[in-house]
């Protein structure tokens, strides 16, 4: 047995979290200090064991102090790695970035701003491993924490994708998920 009660032939399933960040200044050093406690092994609550081995945070050049936040985790956390896009691409293709550039046996996306709690994340894994699935989404458990006029038009568009592609699932997809790697 190792010191965290795992037998020692069970290797802990090994997980990649996504971030792209725009305008994480203020919420950056709160999310890496949730992730802390799982880049050690963990149990699942299905008794699966993880350690989340890398956070890769994708600049995607918003307009605060993202930057200097992101390089001092880095200097902190030997687990963070930062991705510098050249420019300002979106949320998209900063989360694709980031999973490009990733090395674990499953990755997480999430946001930087609160929305996601990461002790999830083994629950997803759980949830997973279970029904067989490459991927698996989640929901916020927390607000979102941007002003009423970011906030509406959030809805609007997922309310616009709804009727588009007649699902009403499509509003269900959120950025909080797990995907093989």
């Amino acid at each position: 047995m190792k010191t965290d009660g795992t037998p020692e032939s069970v290797q802990p399933h090994r997980i990649s979290v996504v971030v792209p960040v725009y305008q994480g200044e203020r919420t950056l050093n709160a999310l890496i200090d949730e992730i802390l406690p799982l880049t050690k092994t963990q149990i699942t609550p299905g008794g699966r064991p993880l350690v989340v081995e890398e956070v890769l945070l994708v600049f995607d050049h918003g307009p605060d102090g993202s930057a200097a936040v992101i390089r001092e985790l880095a200097r902190r956390h030997d687990f963070i790695r930062p991705i510098w896009l050249s420019r300002n691409f979106g949320q998209h293709p900063a989360t694709l970035a980031g999973m490009a550039s990733s090395g674990g046996e499953w990755v997480v996306t999430m946001d930087e701003d609160g929305q996601h709690d990461p002790a999830d994340i083994g629950g997803l894994l759980d949830t997973a491993l279970d029904q067989q699935a490459t991927l698996v989404y989640a929901q916020p458990v927390n607000a979102a924490p941007h002003g009423a006029l970011r906030n509406a038009a959030s809805k609007s568009s997922k309310w616009l994708t709804t009727k588009i592609l007649s699902s009403e699932n499509s509003v269900k997809y959120q950025s909080f998920r797990l995907v093989l790697g």
